[in-house]
């Protein structure tokens, strides 16, 4: 899942996926609600698990830290990565 905030650091869209979320993002749509997520400029990575640590493990900090560096090249900062254990 992704949360992506806007200058404010206002939730201004979800997606359940980082990718998907941030194509339906960058719409051109008139809709005001929807003009105002394309403004987002921050994005919060949330990842689920069953069990486990609540920790991220080596593979998840690499894929990170990817996903963070693919999002700069669109002005699109990964402010935060949490796992969510449930």
């Amino acid at each position: 899942m992704a949360l992506y905030l806007d200058d404010r650091h206002r939730l201004v869209g979800t997606a359940s996926s980082l990718l998907a979320g941030y194509k339906r993002l960058t719409c051109r749509s008139p809709d005001p609600l929807r003009t105002q997520a394309c403004r987002s400029s921050t994005c919060i990575l949330v990842r689920y698990r069953r069990y486990g640590a609540s920790s991220a493990t080596e593979g998840e900090e690499r894929s990170f830290r990817t996903i963070a560096a693919a999002c700069s090249r669109y002005g699109v900062v990964v402010a935060d990565h949490v796992i969510v254990v449930g």
